[in-house]
């Protein structure tokens, strides 16, 4: 599985540690509880997806107190949430998307994507439909695959120069934009416009080194270059028009060595740092530069999502 194998092929390079100085640092929960806990005046959770224990940490948002952890995946890849306040887990290993409601451990729904392994995801807030980049399991190209309202099986439109997508998001306008390495191993930026079934490619005038997370922030197109560890990671601002992007800001994460995927919330990005010492770490948005807060204790995080309780 190349999204794996890229992940610890990073981990096993020497990279920098994370460094600065940082006002607090919060050790998440090692083993699950029955009941989320959450702190007083507290209505938001951060879900941080961790590659390396296999589970989702469930963390009280901003402060990061730890309330307890989803376990039992075969490989937490990607996480989303819904305007229900539902969280989607995309275990990649089983091709599945599983969603959870605001503080729950239950299950609601699971849902199947055979023959593809399950990355990034993300829900378009007016139709309520989940994408999901998929990578293939045998020689077949990968994709996006599109669950209509959530539900029932996908529509997976495939192709050889999105054969290995990454991340995805929604903008305002339910067009869906998305990333990864075509088969030949080169970066590619793409979109799903809103009802069409054709991926088109989008040329960014900002060289990309290893494709990471893709947001929107309400303007523009937010896209994460991984990059190397020497000079950490990158996030970048793009305003889209046609096949057209201009670039608009440019979000550096000081202190990282390899942010694989983040979220937005308002004026903080927050990037889960693979590197010798692990971490989630908050930078102020877009100005970027030093981290504002540090949580610490986790294996191999991949993906983070901040979900607002409805």
């Amino acid at each position: 599985m190349i999204y794996r194998v890229a992940i610890l092929c990073v981990i096993a390079s020497t990279l920098a540690a994370c460094g600065g100085n940082v006002p607090s640092v919060v050790t998440p929960a090692s083993s699950a509880s029955s009941a989320l806990r959450p702190d007083r005046g507290t209505s938001a959770l951060l879900y941080v997806g961790d590659l390396g224990n296999a589970q989702v940490d469930a963390l009280s948002y901003p402060q990061g107190k730890p309330q307890f952890a989803f376990t039992g995946f075969g490989s937490v890849n990607g996480l989303c949430t819904d305007s229900s306040g539902d969280v989607w887990i995309s275990d990649g290993h089983d091709g599945k998307l599983i969603e959870y409601g605001y503080g729950s451990k239950k299950a609601k729904k699971t849902l199947t994507d055979p023959g593809f392994f399950t990355q990034g995801c993300a829900v378009d807030p007016h139709s309520g439909d989940l994408a999901a980049a998929i990578q293939p399991m045998s020689s077949n190209p990968g994709g996006v695959a599109i669950f209509r309202h959530a539900k029932g099986k996908p529509l997976n439109l495939t192709g050889q120069e999105f054969y290995f997508p990454s991340f995805c998001a929604y903008d305002s306008s339910s067009n869906l934009f998305f990333d990864g390495n075509g088969a030949s191993g080169m970066f590619f930026f793409a979109e799903l416009p809103k009802g069409s079934q054709t991926m088109q490619r989008i040329s960014l005038p900002q060289q990309i080194e290893v494709a990471g997370g893709v947001q929107w922030d309400g303007k523009n197109v937010v896209v994460d270059d991984q990059g190397a560890g020497y000079k950490g990671s990158t996030l970048y601002e793009f305003s889209i028009s046609g096949s057209t992007a201009s670039e608009t800001g440019t979000t550096p994460l000081d202190g990282s060595a390899d942010v694989i995927d983040f979220a937005l919330d308002g004026k903080r990005v927050i990037g889960p740092n693979i590197g010798q010492s692990p971490n989630v770490m908050y930078w102020p948005y877009p100005a970027g530069g030093k981290s504002s807060k540090t949580l610490t204790g986790f294996t191999e995080p991949v993906t983070v999502v901040v979900d607002t309780k409805p």
